[in-house]
């Protein structure tokens, strides 16, 4: 499951989503969303894309799947996660 991620939340458009990439089989939406760290997506103006859930072993890898995805799809540039007291941090 590790590198797998859920879209939730497209802000762009207002709209709740149920998205998850990439698919296994077993790995459904609600298990990621369950184990997953929240995440945020914005292109280099900081506008606010795309949010979700992201179950990552903090390898570059798995913890850069939603940007990887985000930048070719929607030309985000910048990822953010919670710190260890709870303030989004850029990666």
């Amino acid at each position: 499951m590790n590198g797998s991620f859920v879209i939730t939340w497209n802000h762009l458009d207002g709209i709740a989503c149920r998205s998850s990439y990439p698919t296994h089989p077993g790995v459904d939406f609600s298990d990621i969303k369950k184990h997953g760290e929240r995440f945020r997506l914005f292109d280099d103006d900081g506008i606010l894309y795309l949010s979700g859930y992201c179950v990552h072993d903090g390898g570059e890898d798995s913890i850069f799947a939603p940007l990887d995805f985000a930048m070719a799809e929607y030309g985000c540039t910048d990822i953010q996660y919670r710190d260890k007291n709870g303030i989004w941090e850029s990666i």
